[in-house]
Order: C-alpha cells, then structure tokens, then sequence
C-alpha cells in the first residue's frame, strides 16, 4: 500500500468498468451550474449540457447547482466575495 493511501496501482481508463460508466452519461442532459468566467473575470451562472461542463472542468472551476435561482445566488455571492 503506498503512503498517500491511493493504492498501489493507476487507474485503468480502457478498462470495460471505466468504457460502461463513460457510455452510460446522458452528454445532453442540461444542468444549473455557476462557473468562473476567465474571459470576462467574472463568476457566471449558466444551463450546461454535462458536455459543457467536462469540457470547462478542463479550464476553471464549475460547480453543479439545483436550481437557476441558487446558481445565480452562488454566482451573486462569488463575485461580491471577489471585489
């Protein structure tokens, strides 16, 4: 067992466990989300498609939400934390 506790071995991306969970995402599903904007600088709500949302977790931070109302409200609340 390594010392960092995340086991011995890598992950297996093109394992058949890994290809099943990948295959079985709904890409177009859209979801609330609020996410930092680098373009503009800013804290941004927005509905995503969860390819979207992959795509940005690549480049900034994106945070899932339940509702427009609540990503607005987180969104509000990240901005005004930032200024």
């Amino acid at each position: 067992m390594s010392q960092n506790g995340k086991g011995d071995r890598p992950r297996n991306n093109f394992s058949d466990e890994f290809r099943s969970n990948f295959d079985s995402i709904d890409w177009s599903k859209r979801t609330w989300c609020y996410y930092y904007n680098l373009t503009l600088g800013v804290w941004e709500a927005a509905e995503l498609k969860d390819s979207e949302i992959h795509e940005l977790r690549g480049r900034t931070r994106v945070y899932k939400m339940y509702s427009k109302e609540k990503a607005e409200e987180r969104a509000a609340l990240a901005n005004k934390n930032n200024e």
